[in-house]
């Protein structure tokens, strides 16, 4: 599966299962041996009021 198949099937999942996105950040903070949702909310919130 191509990058981009892999990605469109993950934004459709997260649409339609709420509770995916939960699943998905666990997933990638063991991955990656951090906590991956609050890097996305410092994110979020950083980005928040910028315009690009």
């Amino acid at each position: 599966m191509e990058k981009s198949e892999l990605l469109s099937a993950l934004k459709e999942t997260l649409k339609s299962d709420p509770n995916f996105k939960g699943e998905l950040i666990a997933e990638i903070s063991k991955i990656y041996d951090r906590d991956v949702e609050k890097e996305i909310d410092n994110w979020v919130a950083n980005t928040k009021n910028k315009t690009y």
